[in-house]
């Protein structure tokens, strides 16, 4: 059963907190078969949004505690607040798990401190808490929420979900998805930031920049195709995800899964590093996570950080 919990929060937010999350029915056929839910939140009110995201999140090993709020100003930031409030050596144990999900974020941010905007209802916005001890690496992490991410959307959809280095996803070469991996000094945590536009109109996207936007509710209607559900993408991304990191050869299938499905490969890349510009081709994801770039004066460089604008297709000769 849910249960309310006061929290000290501007009077606009509207917390409504499960300690735990029962386990019940969701109607989401193991990864890899077909998607069967009849979840319904596209038009609902913040009450009935929350209640689907309960049940979707019920058979979800890796969602242990969830807290949702109508609006507020940036679910990272709540995470932060509540690993601080946490404190002890079992913080992080006690927090790993913990999905924090809002209908509206006021403040949200994305890599660079971009912000990123949508209207209340239109997008599925979360943060993941995760314990450092229970994960892989950050190299393997920072792969494994790009990849969870683009299968989980297209598993959900149908349509081809792609990553362009280090951690958004395109569709058609649109973004339509981005993730911020963050760890607070000295808590043993690591926060994932999701956001991913579903319901938004051509009119209600943020203004273009060297990526365009979409929503994947556009991208269906242009695939004369269904609807998405928000709560199913969420079970759907933290299913993949919770089974990509206990995948015993992860080291190995993180990687080449990257690999795969990374639309920056093949491409001239434009690199701003804290050391300056870097130009060249994109060649692999190597095996610590890093994106491969062979420059243009034919060196092979790996970066593991940095702002990356994908330029042309490379045509060899």
């Amino acid at each position: 059963m849910l249960r309310r919990t006061p929290l000290r929060a501007h009077a606009t937010h509207v917390p409504c907190i499960s300690d735990s999350i029962p386990r019940q029915p969701l109607g989401l056929a193991p990864y890899g078969g077909r998607t069967q839910t009849a979840l319904t939140e596209q038009g609902a009110s913040p009450p009935h949004y929350r209640e689907a995201l309960q049940i979707a999140l019920g058979e979800v090993d890796l969602a242990r505690r969830f807290y949702f709020f109508e609006d507020i100003a940036s679910t990272s930031d709540f995470a932060r607040d509540l690993i601080a409030r946490a404190g002890g050596a079992r913080a992080a144990a006690d927090l790993h798990g913990t999905v924090v999900v809002a209908d509206h974020q006021s403040a949200g941010r994305g890599r660079f401190n971009r912000a990123w905007l949508a209207p209340p209802g239109t997008a599925l916005l979360f943060t993941l808490i995760l314990d450092r001890a229970q994960v892989p690496a950050p190299p393997l992490l920072t792969l494994a929420l790009p990849v969870a991410a683009a299968e989980a959307i297209t598993r959900v959809t149908g349509l081809a979900a792609r990553i362009k280095f280090p951690n958004d996803i395109l569709i058609h070469e649109r973004k339509t998805a981005g993730i911020l991996l963050e760890q607070p000094p000295g808590s043993g945590v690591l926060l994932a930031g999701i956001g991913v536009n579903v319901h938004q109109t051509a009119d209600q996207l943020p203004p273009p920049s060297h990526v365009p936007p979409t929503s994947l509710e556009l991208e269906l209607q242009h695939a004369g195709a269904g609807s998405v559900q928000r709560p199913t993408l969420l079970a759907a991304i933290l299913q993949r995800l919770g089974t990509l990191l206990a995948t015993p050869d992860a080291a190995v299938d993180l990687p080449r899964r990257m690999n795969q499905l990374c639309d920056t490969l093949g491409r001239h890349v434009e690199v701003t590093t804290p050391d300056g510009i870097l130009r060249g081709v994109a060649l692999s994801i190597t095996p610590d996570g890093a994106l491969m770039v062979r420059t243009d004066a034919g060196m092979q460089r790996p970066i593991y950080s940095g702002d990356i604008k994908q330029l042309t297709a490379h045509h060899p000769g």
